[in-house]
């Protein structure tokens, strides 16, 4: 019963760091040059999303994505190297924690203080 607990407790792991949970917003520009903007939990989420958005729009139009400019920022409330360190001290702590353990509790709710789209990538674009 403790693998079960142990191979769960894992793959819920390995699946809430890995999935990728970006709010895209893709503005048609004046002038040809159009704009991808994504937030994530993580910057390089939120830098993939907003690429992936771009070219899908562009795919639409049967014409393929050509970047101009990028800018990642982050936004979040908190000192950034803080939320960092708090972040993957809470995943080791609920990957490491048994079920039902303090220490996955404690994984957990360090994963709920620091999981906001706190990362904001923008990406200027032009279709071609």
């Amino acid at each position: 019963m403790k693998f079960v607990a142990l191979v769960f407790t894992l793959s819920l792991g390995l699946t809430l760091g890995a999935c990728s949970t970006a709010s895209v917003r893709v503005m048609p520009g004046a002038g040809g040059t159009h704009h991808a903007v994504a937030r994530d939990h993580e910057q390089e989420g939120a830098e993939e999303a907003a690429v992936k958005g771009a070219n899908e729009y562009c795919q639409k139009h049967r014409r393929e994505a050509v970047f101009v400019q990028d800018k990642s920022r982050y936004t979040g409330k908190m000192d950034e190297n803080t939320r960092n360190t708090i972040r993957k001290a809470s995943t080791a702590a609920f990957m490491l924690g048994g079920f039902g353990s303090p220490l996955q509790t404690a994984g957990s709710a360090g994963h709920m203080m620091t999981n906001g789209r706190d990362y904001e990538s923008r990406v200027a674009f032009q279709c071609r």
